[in-house]
């Protein structure tokens, strides 16, 4: 058995640009760091609605980034 414990979470935003490489769309990001582990979901999607706005962008993707400590029980 493995414990997990959260040790830092983020919200990053994925921003499509009008540049292309190799033919594929650029993705802008931008991360906030310092966010509750603990919370859920629903909250980490609930604050990037909040925040997203104040990019002058909508997002075409939000990513949680959990950085997780696994330890043998």
């Amino acid at each position: 058995m493995v414990n997990r414990t959260v040790v830092s979470s983020a919200l990053k935003f994925g921003f499509e640009t009008e540049e292309e490489k190799n033919g594929q769309p650029v993705i802008e990001t931008k991360t906030i760091s310092n966010m509750n582990g603990l919370a859920s979901d629903e909250d980490f999607q609930a604050v990037a609605g909040e925040i997203a706005p104040l990019y002058n962008k909508i997002p075409d993707i939000v990513y949680r980034v959990d950085t997780v400590a696994l330890e043998a029980a």
